[in-house]
């Protein structure tokens, strides 16, 4: 196994920036700690990789099956993966490096036969939240550097370019709560993600801040869909008819609550306010326009892009976790 730059790092009592700017020969580095880094090269034999260009290999973009569907001009319909791509795609193109776009069920068994017929990959992205932390454990075995976009995989070490949901969350907490709203249910998206995990605690924190209750029944989970957001719905009302705010774990789940609400009789947002999350251009034309808690998805898909970069220049094993902020559109639904 090659040393790492966290390795030389440790073995020269410096940080990981001050052997990066030795290797790449720039300032603001002692004579003395210069000195200890080289030594440590030496001693681990550590050599600089050569930066990956297109005819080296390729890099796996790899998307859930689900997203695969395409607008009339070729475009993913799926907003996020669409966003996140848009973002990967000039950063990879400017190193010269190849890009495989790869629908996958996220099955590991798929995903492993996926690797041993494309033995030219050099790096992988996960596009979007619903990751195979099996497949990404597979790819530290055989030392193929990734990122995820989109989301956290923690406990597995790895690293990561996301939305902070988690105070997105509260934000949209301490808004619903401000315009009086004392009691709210969440349609949440799959348990087993970890964004709908972040989502969950930022709602339950921004609850406890602003001394709310918080009931477990009030919580329910699904998929991102607007049938799961109009079927979970009903059913949440049917158990809690005097919520005053339903908030979603995303826009089309919500589009899917706003049927659900408008077919029972219900104000928007009169007698029951809607928010979602993702904040999809969708966002703007619902009856009323739909509060969402909104981010940048092409900004944190060149971070994912050029995180991967500096990984196939100068291999490392640290874990990166980059919360991108995230800020409420304000509409009508609220």
């Amino acid at each position: 196994m090659s040393a790492t730059l966290n390795d030389i790092a440790q073995h020269a009592a410096v940080s990981v920036s001050t052997v990066s700017r030795v290797l790449n020969d720039q300032g603001n580095v002692s004579l003395e700690a210069r000195a200890r880094v080289l030594e440590a090269v030496k001693t681990l034999g550590y050599r600089k990789r050569a930066r990956q260009t297109a005819g080296d290999g390729a890099v796996l973009l790899l998307i859930r099956q689900e997203a695969a569907q395409t607008n009339q001009d070729g475009s993913l319909a799926i907003e996020m993966e669409r966003l996140l791509l848009a973002g990967i795609q000039p950063v990879l193109r400017a190193q010269g490096l190849a890009q495989r776009i790869v629908y996958t069920k996220m099955a590991a068994q798929e995903d492993e036969a996926l690797l041993a017929e494309q033995p030219d990959i050099v790096g992988v992205i996960m596009v979007g939240g619903i990751v195979n932390r099996d497949y990404l454990a597979l790819l530290q075995t055989k030392r193929i550097p990734f990122v995820v976009a989109g989301a956290h995989v923690r406990p597995l070490q790895a690293s990561c370019v996301m939305p902070d949901f988690h105070q997105g969350m509260v934000q949209l907490v301490e808004h619903l709560a401000q315009r009086g709203r004392r009691r709210i249910g969440f349609v949440n998206g799959p348990p087993a993600t970890t964004t709908s995990q972040e989502k969950y605690l930022g709602l339950r924190l921004g609850l406890a801040l602003h001394g709310l209750d918080y009931e477990e029944s009030r919580i329910v989970s699904g998929c991102f869909s607007f049938e799961s957001g109009d079927r979970l719905t009903r059913s949440l009302l049917e158990q809690h008819p005097d919520l005053d705010a339903i908030v979603y774990g995303d826009d089309h789940m919500a589009i899917g609550g706003l049927r659900a609400l408008r077919s029972l009789g219900r104000s928007i947002p009169d007698d029951v306010a809607v928010a979602g999350c993702y904040d999809y251009e969708i966002a703007r034309y619902t009856e009323p326009p739909l509060t969402s808690i909104s981010f940048d998805k092409a900004r944190i898909g060149a971070l994912a892009a050029r995180r991967l970069c500096s990984l196939l220049a100068e291999p490392d094993d640290q874990e990166w976790f980059l919360l991108l902020p995230t800020a409420l559109a304000i509409r009508a639904s609220t």
